[in-house]
């Protein structure tokens, strides 16, 4: 009878344990391809001058083609085809190659600030005539500010979100 007065000792019973499984030691992480990559460099921004240089080999061009169409059409129906020539040949350059031959002999290249594939088409219309208007109203002030703005931009390039930069 004194194993009925006596208290019975509880048994913990086994709680569930979740298999271990054994882990590596400070194992080395083989590098991924982004580790192997260069950095981006930052873009070298094309300053006013080299960008005036081209600008003067855009305007030979387009004062030869001028004369050409002056002498064929007579003064001023050639003159102005040249002035539609030359808005057309601004607008289709920028949006098909994002530089005039002025900016592909100096290796300058026009890009759009937000880096997406978009209708340069759009980028080429607001800049080349929206923004050449603005430029203008200006007095040319529009394209003197590049000189001191941090990404060398003129009125016409911030009116489009574009800067010129120099390529490599």
């Amino acid at each position: 009878m004194e194993d009925q007065n006596k208290p019975q000792e509880a048994t913990p019973e086994a709680a569930p344990v979740a298999p271990v499984t054994p882990t590596p030691e400070a194992a080395p992480v083989a590098p991924t391809q982004d580790l192997e990559k260069p950095e981006l460099e930052a873009p070298h921004f094309a300053g006013g001058w080299i960008r005036f240089l081209a600008y003067i080999i855009d305007a030979i061009i387009l004062g030869i083609v001028s004369t050409l169409l002056q002498a064929i059409a007579g003064e001023n129906l050639g003159g102005n085809l040249a002035g539609i020539v030359a808005l057309a040949y601004l607008v289709v350059m920028i949006a098909l190659k994002q530089q005039t031959v002025g900016m592909m002999i100096l290796k300058l290249k026009l890009v759009h600030a937000d880096k997406k594939d978009m209708n340069w088409w759009g980028v080429a219309l607001l800049r080349e005539i929206l923004g050449r208007i603005v430029c203008a109203l200006t007095l040319g002030i529009g394209y003197l500010i590049m000189f001191w703005t941090g990404k060398k931009q003129g009125l016409h390039d911030m009116v489009a979100k574009t800067y010129v930069i120099r390529e490599k």
